[in-house]
């Protein structure tokens, strides 16, 4: 049988910051990292900074999971499958939730970092990569008029929990929304929900158990029609 890999998710963290560290040390010596930009549109630049920090700091082998064409260079999702099916670890980073979510669903890559994660491989997320890696996040009416009120989406869905990131100013105002929007279209449901703060991060063993590595998170239930925190 096999055993479902760690995860580690991060509001907003620099590599070679401790949370990176305790990520590294979950993946073991020199691990081949996938590296899965969607949520910036693959921005070189961005790859290239982190993969740097990464290769020297932890011994780690990093290859570029491209989800975008690049100038000059079609777009080749065999080769990306190829790379996330390899990784040790498979590593999602920030930018936009709605646009990673789209992206990685459109290439199939949703179910195969599902399956990669069940298999044992260790996910990473930072900011909207750790919000996509859940099973929904939400979009609003001024993000969509055709919307009447805070509805869902599909995210990736490796893990059977509710996050948001660094949004502790506003009360987790998105997150109790996403909440909101789940029991209206999932009446009954029972979900955790964590606001991650800048700073911190989220442990998930293979077990299930969440941990905290940082300043605590908010927690929040949803549990029979309402939200206990």
């Amino acid at each position: 049988m096999s055993l479902m890999g760690p995860a580690i998710l991060i509001a907003h963290g620099l590599p070679g910051d401790a949370l990176h560290d305790r990520a590294f040390e979950l993946a073991g010596a020199r691990p081949l990292v996938a590296w899965i930009g969607a949520a910036n549109g693959d921005q070189r630049a961005w790859y290239e900074r982190v993969a740097t920090v990464l290769r020297q700091r932890y011994g780690a082998e990093v290859q570029l999971a491209r989800t975008v064409p690049s100038p000059g260079v079609a777009l080749d999702p065999a080769e990306t499958r190829r790379l996330v099916d390899a990784a040790t670890m498979i590593y999602i980073g920030g930018g936009d939730v709605a646009v990673l979510a789209e992206r990685v669903r459109a290439l199939g890559l949703d179910e195969q970092v599902r399956r990669r994660h069940q298999e044992g491989a260790l996910v990473v997320g930072i900011s909207a990569g750790a919000i996509g890696l859940t099973r929904y996040w939400v979009q609003f009416p001024e993000d969509n008029p055709e919307l009447e009120q805070p509805t869902r989406f599909p995210c990736i869905g490796a893990l059977d929990l509710a996050v948001d990131c660094h949004d502790e100013e506003s009360e987790w105002e998105e997150l109790r929304a996403l909440l909101g929007a789940w029991e209206r279209e999932e009446p009954g449901a029972r979900v955790d929900g964590y606001g991650i703060p800048l700073g911190g991060a989220l442990e998930v063993a293979p077990t299930g158990m969440v941990t905290h590595l940082g300043p605590a998170p908010k927690w929040l239930r949803l549990d029979g029609g309402r939200v206990v925190e």
